[in-house]
């Protein structure tokens, strides 16, 4: 089976997470998936919907992974969107991860109120 034939079935989403995650495939791969992409002629809104997905599902990632302790962010790469693209994408996320974080906080003034 070549890779071509592995692929050209693949749900275009899955062919996007290859090709932002091109490091862990080899080159000959990527180039295929590229093809593929080209080839299905998505149009550009919905290739676009699908790209900010796959980064902001990376960028989920990171931040679930994320010590801020022992660690740095630091920005991916991305093949499709450019840097402030990509720092916007971490700007807004981080805000999400923040806040999400927030409601499994201990809020003494709910406790205390609720014990009265």
């Amino acid at each position: 089976m070549t890779l071509y034939e592995r692929y050209k079935n693949a749900e275009t989403i899955d062919l996007l997470r290859i090709v932002e995650a091109s490091k862990d495939y080899t080159k000959a791969c990527v180039e295929v998936v590229l093809k593929i992409l080209v080839e299905r002629n998505i149009n550009s809104s919905s290739k676009k919907d699908l790209i900010l997905l796959v980064n902001r599902e990376i960028i989920r990632n990171k931040l679930n992974k994320f010590n801020p302790l022992k660690n740095k962010i630091v920005f991916h790469k991305s093949q499709f969107l450019n840097e402030n693209e990509i720092e916007k994408l971490y700007k807004n996320e981080l805000k999400k991860f923040i806040q999400k974080q927030d409601h499994f906080g201990f809020d003494v003034w709910s406790y205390a109120i609720g014990g009265l």
